[in-house]
């Protein structure tokens, strides 16, 4: 079936639909036509209003294609699935709900997958914190753990390493994968680890993870406790769902 755009942007949310419509305009800021890319949202019955917000900002730029998909589970594996699956892009790129891209990411990311081979191949674009969070000694370490390039465009040669993976902002051909195949492993209905299981799993399927410069800014302006509780919670609990699901990976 031939595709419909030449892009999918996908993002999951739960209940941030500030960060979610300053997303929205930073997308339709994008330089690409509109008619050739497309925006799924996947969220999860969100107490904040945010499917009335995005129908509201789909009537003031009807010119925009967005689709908003609603689960039960508030699972970014099933979101993610979903919204891969409703994809109508030659590629598609995944984004986070606290992930700002910039006005050329679309374009960018278009330029490297449309000139490049894409076969068996992911990959994650650049992520930095907001100057005025890079004022805090925790920010700037977070910043420190991810990569990004002052190139617009630019393509590591080395692979990343499966932890290393940046789901938050990562794009793949659409064939890479069959018609309704999951990328990520739904049964982990908790947060943690389904970014490097599904990172694994590719590279032993001979998938190769690539890092490039299409930038966006994450917005995560959590506390230094509130960090360490997600840390000691992956450690817990999340480890607990990746011994039963994948004990070599684990």
């Amino acid at each position: 079936m031939p595709n419909l755009f030449l892009v999918s942007v996908v993002i999951t949310t739960y209940n941030r639909s500030e960060h979610l419509i300053k997303i929205l305009e930073c997308l339709k800021r994008n330089h690409l036509n509109f008619q050739k890319f497309e925006i799924i949202i996947c969220d999860s019955y969100s107490n904040d209003s945010t499917e009335f917000k995005v129908n509201s900002y789909k009537s003031s730029c009807n010119y925009l294609n967005i689709s908003f998909l609603n689960v039960k589970k508030n699972i970014n594996s099933v979101k993610r699935n979903l919204g891969f699956a409703q994809a109508q892009g030659k590629y598609v790129i995944f984004l986070d709900d606290d992930c700002y891209p910039v006005d050329d990411f679309i374009k960018n990311y278009y330029y490297i997958l449309s000139t490049r081979s894409t076969k068996n191949k992911i990959f994650c674009g650049s992520v930095r914190y907001p100057q005025h969070l890079m004022k805090k000694n925790f920010v700037r370490y977070r910043q420190s753990r991810h990569f990004f390039f002052e190139k617009k465009i630019h393509v590591e040669n080395d692979e990343l390493e499966p932890e290393k993976i940046v789901t938050m902002n990562m794009a793949t051909a659409k064939s890479n994968f069959i018609f309704n195949q999951k990328l990520f492993n739904e049964k982990f209905s908790i947060y943690g680890f389904e970014d490097f299981e599904f990172g694994c799993r590719i590279q032993e399927r001979k998938f190769k993870i690539i890092a490039c410069s299409p930038l966006v800014y994450h917005y995560d302006d959590r506390p230094f406790a509130l960090y360490l509780n997600k840390i000691k919670f992956l450690g817990s609990e999340g480890m607990k769902y990746l011994i039963k699901i994948s004990p070599l990976r684990a």
